[in-house]
């Protein structure tokens, strides 16, 4: 009786097997679309990082630039600058205006990510000073109104955040 049980099972490997397969195929053609999408990239080039640059001038970044769209100047490296790939995406006669981001695609969106990075930085300060101002305020407010310097709690909340006050001028935010 053995032998017959054993030949049963033997019969039954090659369709386990093939079961499997199939229940594996998705898998396996799901792989093989990725690694398929990914294959061009393999043999490419990474394309070269945004130029450096600053938002004060300081060596080597003294070449003054101003964003197309919020008027914000930065300051690049004369040097990197010209030698990097969004420097010649810059019809030629425009190379040396500093708001030459209207005439790049390339500039233009390295300028919008510049004005991004000034726009989170100067909200951060704007957050900041109100904190300050609030924390100035409560203390001239003394404890539960007794001591309270309400002239001086006036003269604080009137005062102007510096910060916030460029946001509005730049139309980034309403009020304060």
């Amino acid at each position: 009786m053995r032998p017959a049980g054993g030949a049963r099972a033997a019969a039954n490997e090659p369709q386990s097997l093939r079961s499997i397969l199939l229940q594996l195929a998705p898998l396996l053609i799901l792989f093989l679309f990725s690694f398929m999408g990914s294959l061009p990239n393999l043999f490419s080039t990474p394309p070269p990082p945004n130029p450096t640059y600053t938002f004060s001038p300081q060596s080597p970044y003294t070449s003054e630039r101003v964003t197309a769209n919020l008027d914000i100047p930065y300051y690049v490296s004369p040097t990197d600058f010209s030698a990097h790939p969004i420097f010649s995406s810059i019809p030629q006669q425009y190379q040396s205006e500093p708001k030459a981001g209207v005439y790049s695609r390339p500039l233009y969106s390295f300028e919008r990510s510049i004005e991004q990075h000034w726009t989170n930085q100067m909200m951060r300060m704007c957050e900041l000073e109100m904190q300050d101002r609030n924390r100035k305020a409560d203390a001239q407010r003394g404890f539960f109104g007794f001591g309270a310097d309400w002239e001086a709690v006036k003269r604080i909340e009137r005062g102007k955040l510096e910060s916030c006050e460029v946001l509005l001028k730049k139309k980034l935010i309403s009020r304060y």
